[in-house]
Formats: C-alpha cells, sequence, structure tokens
C-alpha cells in the first residue's frame, strides 16, 4: 500500500470493527452469511448476528468466543432442524441479547440507558408485531452500533455518519431498482401467459391470407414447437341483459401450447367447440361487466358483428351469433377487460371471412436461440410481414417503464450527491485538524501531488466502505423480502401478488457502484485541493 492511503486509512476508522483484523473478519463472516441466506434465510441470520454483536461481549476471550460460538450453533441447528419452535427461539434469543446489552450498560455506569432501553421495547415490539421485521430491524441496529463505536472525535463521527448516508442511499438505489426489476417481470411473466413467443403480422392491413406452404416450412423448423393462427376484432356483446363491447379472438387448437391461457384460468375449463357446440372463454373483466356465469351452461353469449356489406335498415347491418360461456381467465387487466375466446373457424364465419388470420403466433422451444429463429422465420414470411418477439410487442410499455425507473435511479442519486456533504465536511474538518501534520510532510520534501491524494484516497475509502456496506445491506433486505415478504403492498387483497416483487440484476449493482465510487472522489475533490495548498511553513503562537 502507498503512502497516500497508508495515511488515509489511518483517519478512516481505527476501532477493531473497522480494522485491518475487523475487515478480514467481516469479509469471511459476510461471505458465508450471504451463502447461507441464499440457501434459507433461517441459516444466514445466525451468522449475522454474531458477525455484528461488539468484538468483546464479555471480557474474558475465550468465554466471549464460547457465548458467541454458543448462540450461533443454537441457532444454526434449530433452523437446519427446522424445530417448530425456531421462532420462539430466534425471538428469545435477540430478546436476551438485547436485555444482557443494557444490563451491561448498568453495571458498567451505574445509571439506566434511555437509549438502550427504548432500543429493547422497540425490538420487542416489532418481533411480536412483525416477526421478521423485527429480526431485520435488530440485526441493522447492530450494524449502526458498531459503526459508531469507537472514537467520539468530531473527524471521526461526521465520517461515520457520511459512512452510514452513502450506506443508506446505495441500499436504496439497488433496493428501488431491484423493485422496479420484479415488477418488470412480474408484468412480462403476465403478458407471456397470453402474447406469444414470436408473432408474426402483416406489414399493412389488418388480416392476411393464411399461406399453408408457409406455414409447413415454420412448423418444420428445429427451434419452433408450434404455430397458431389467431383473428381478433372489435364485436358487441351481449349477455342476460347485460352488454357491452369487447375483442373476439378465435384461435385454434395450438394456441393453448403457444400461449398459457389455459394455466390460468379461474373459473370453469378451457374448450372452444366440441360436437358443433362453440364455446367461448372470457377474460375475468369481460365476465365481470356482462355477469356472465360460467356454471350456467343453459345461457347463451349473443355476438354481434357489423356485416361487411352495406345493408338498408341498421337492424339488418349486424350478424348475430352465439356461444355458451364455458371458463373464465385471469392474466392481466389489459387482456382481462377485452378479450374473449372463440373457436377460430366460429370467429372466420361471423367476420365472413376464409382463410384470412390477423396473426400467427409462434411458440419457440426454450433451449433454442430465440434471435436465429425469427432470423429464420423472418425469411420464410418474406418483407410484407412484421415478425415481433415479446418485447416488440409491448415495447411502448416497457419503454415507459425504463423511463420510471431511470427516473427513480436519478432522483435517488441526487440525493446520494446531498448525502456526500457530510463527507465533504468531514474532510474539510480533517483538513483543518492536520495542518500541521501536512506542513511537516511537505517540509520533508512530500510533493503537494502526493498530499492531494491523501484526501481523495480518504474520500474514495469512505465511499467504498459505504457502497460495499450498502450492498451487503440490499442483498440481507432482498433475500428476508424473498423469502418472507416483509413489505406488503396495499390492498394487496385485489392484486396478483401481496408483497414488492423483488429482482436482482448484476448491471444494476455494477451502476450503482460505479456512481457511489463517482460521488465519493467529487466529494473529496475541494478539500483535497485546500490540503494542497497548506503552506510548509507553520509558525507557532
Amino acid at each position: 500500500m502507498n503512502l497516500p492511503f497508508k495515511i488515509a486509512s489511518q483517519y478512516l476508522f481505527t476501532d477493531r470493527f473497522f480494522s485491518k483484523e475487523g475487515f478480514i473478519t467481516n469479509a469471511i463472516l459476510s461471505t458465508l452469511a450471504l451463502v447461507l441466506l441464499t440457501i434459507d434465510v433461517r441459516y444466514g441470520v445466525p451468522i449475522l448476528i454474531i458477525q455484528l454483536l461488539p468484538f468483546h461481549f464479555v471480557k474474558n476471550t475465550k468465554l466471549d468466543l464460547i457465548i458467541k460460538g454458543g448462540i450461533g450453533l443454537l441457532l444454526l441447528l434449530a433452523g437446519y432442524l427446522e424445530l417448530p419452535s425456531y421462532v420462539e427461539i430466534l425471538r428469545y434469543t435477540i430478546i436476551g441479547l438485547s436485555l444482557f446489552g443494557l444490563v451491561q450498560y448498568y453495571s458498567k455506569y451505574k445509571k439506566l440507558s434511555i437509549r438502550n432501553l427504548l432500543f429493547l421495547i422497540l425490538t420487542i415490539f416489532l418481533l411480536f408485531n412483525s416477526y421478521w421485521v423485527g429480526v431485520l430491524f435488530y440485526i441493522l441496529s447492530l450494524f449502526i452500533h458498531q459503526l459508531f463505536k469507537g472514537k467520539k472525535n468530531a473527524v471521526h463521527v461526521i465520517s461515520r455518519i457520511s459512512v452510514l448516508g452513502i450506506s443508506v442511499g446505495t441500499a436504496a438505489l439497488i433496493l428501488v431498482l431491484s423493485v422496479f426489476n420484479g415488477f418488470e417481470d412480474l408484468i412480462i411473466s403476465l403478458f407471456d401467459a397470453f402474447n406469444p413467443d414470436v408473432k408474426v403480422t402483416v406489414a399493412e392491413g389488418k388480416t392476411f391470407h393464411a399461406d399453408s406452404s408457409q406455414i409447413a416450412e415454420l412448423v418444420a423448423l428445429d427451434e419452433i414447437v408450434a404455430v397458431s393462427q389467431t383473428i381478433e376484432e372489435v364485436a358487441f356483446f351481449e349477455y342476460e341483459g347485460s352488454q357491452n363491447f369487447g375483442i373476439v379472438k378465435g384461435v385454434d387448437k395450438h394456441f393453448k401450447t403457444v400461449s398459457n391461457v389455459d394455466s390460468n384460468l379461474r373459473r370453469g375449463v378451457y374448450g372452444l367447440e366440441k360436437d358443433d357446440v362453440f364455446y367461448a372463454v372470457l377474460g375475468s373483466g369481460m365476465e365481470h361487466k356482462l355477469a356472465v356465469n360460467v356454471e350456467n351452461r343453459l345461457n347463451t353469449l349473443n355476438i354481434y358483428m357489423p356485416k361487411r356489406q352495406r345493408t338498408p335498415t341498421l337492424a339488418n347491418a349486424f350478424k348475430k351469433r352465439f356461444v355458451y360461456p364455458i371458463g373464465t381467465f385471469a392474466i392481466q387487466q389489459e387482456f382481462d377487460d377485452q378479450y374473449i375466446l372463440v373457436d377460430l373457424g366460429f370467429a372466420r364465419e361471423l367476420l365472413s371471412y376464409e382463410d384470412e388470420v390477423s396473426a400467427l403466433e409462434i411458440k419457440i422451444d426454450e433451449n433454442a436461440n430465440q434471435s436465429k429463429a425469427i432470423t429464420k422465420i423472418e425469411k420464410i414470411m418474406g418483407e410484407e410481414y412484421e415478425v415481433r418477439n415479446r418485447y416488440q410487442q409491448n415495447e411502448a410499455f416497457f419503454k415507459l417503464m425504463n423511463v420510471e425507473k431511470w427516473i427513480g435511479f436519478a432522483v435517488l442519486s441526487f440525493t446520494l450527491l446531498l448525502v456526500s456533504f457530510n463527507m465533504v465536511g468531514a474532510l474539510w474538518m480533517l483538513v483543518l485538524e492536520k495542518k500541521k501534520d501536512i506542513a511537516i510532510l511537505k517540509s520533508m520534501g512530500t510533493l503537494e501531488g502526493r498530499i492531494q491524494k491523501i484526501f481523495l484516497y480518504k474520500g474514495l475509502l469512505l465511499a467504498l466502505i459505504g457502497g460495499l456496506v450498502g450492498v451487503y445491506i440490499a442483498l440481507i433486505f432482498y433475500f428476508f423480502q424473498q423469502q418472507f415478504s416483509i413489505i406488503q403492498l396495499a390492498g394487496s387483497a385485489n392484486l396478483l401478488v401481496d408483497a414488492y416483487p423483488i429482482s436482482l440484476r448484476s448491471l444494476d449493482f455494477m451502476l450503482v457502484f460505479i456512481t457511489v465510487v463517482f460521488i465519493g472522489i467529487l466529494a473529496a475533490w475541494l478539500p483535497s485541493i485546500r490540503a494542497k495548498k497548506v503552506s510548509p511553513m507553520m509558525r507557532e503562537a
């Protein structure tokens, strides 16, 4: 390690938790905890608690190790054996440790710590009202305790506050991006249940004649599992006096292979034609708007479609056909509120078509290269057709989601930049405090550039530690949310998911970490310029 980095590290943290020994110990324990958290939160929690307990839990080193090891082993065994009382064991272990800290403070200072007492009351309240939120609160409070333990002079306290601010900002950035990713994955999964892997439509117009030779070539491709012919049009529906507009979609027998509609049925069964009797499968929204009862197989759903040729009177302007409602699906509001599925032949007869289709919907093999498959499809279909993948079928929607995601990232990054002013203050105070040391270094021949690097590295260290801790906190929160859904969605009873979905992506981590490092260097720049200008001549009063 070069001189600037050595000097910078000396003025960062000097207690054992953040010393060289502490960093090595915490790196090992953090890695072990994260590995166990990926398996089960119950395995990782004991390691997190042991890691964040004070280095000297009791004065006797051997007894200290025995107590910590015993606590960790007890919790790990309880989790591994999946004891029914594991929740109670962990709950009362945390309460006992919090109470021990309160008693320890009283025995040392002969007075009661109001802060520790309030912390104990809040911990007990959370553990009995929202168990895993209480566990997470206890773990994070242990971290904050370790962060502010040690030297209490102004420079160290402000440095620790700046690290805490950067940690919280980093964790918030990662978690907000991860929640956006979670919602995106959820919506994609909903779209996937209705939209195909690849959709072929005509470049101009609404329908085209299905070429049997082209379809045969598509089916013959190794990458393609199935090809479904579909046709859709706006129609008017009537059921037992209830009337509304929607979209009638005619599909063939391959549609349930191409999509997952039949796996998302809420009521009834999936079926469109049997023994020359035609049935309909409705979106749950259309079921509600038309007050359809799919259990009643006697009532019919009437479908009205404008005739293609002009008629002299309005009464003869519509073609009327009926089907029997047999099932309802619930996928996504956009589909549920509009679509009613019927047999392809029935839809063609209703629309007075022969072999026309609106689209060819294609299922790609999961192990196949989709881009290569799309290239082959485009070659078969020609330039007259548009071939779109899942993203392109809903391109506007996903672009809007990405805009919202990166606006959120920009706002939180700006907040993180504001938090970094704590670092500017800490470094500026350090420059003023160490003016004499800087003058001595300069008089010994240290170049101004190296003096500046000392404070640049100080800011970089603060940013790196804050960033790493923030990533660690975000990962801990992610595993708790993923396995126990500790943050619930308001009004989740009417939603598809009960808790905020969350998904981590490596690109987000890289982007956040680069942002944090950039902010750290930016915050250290002005104090480092001031340190460079300190005069090498110091006069004693």
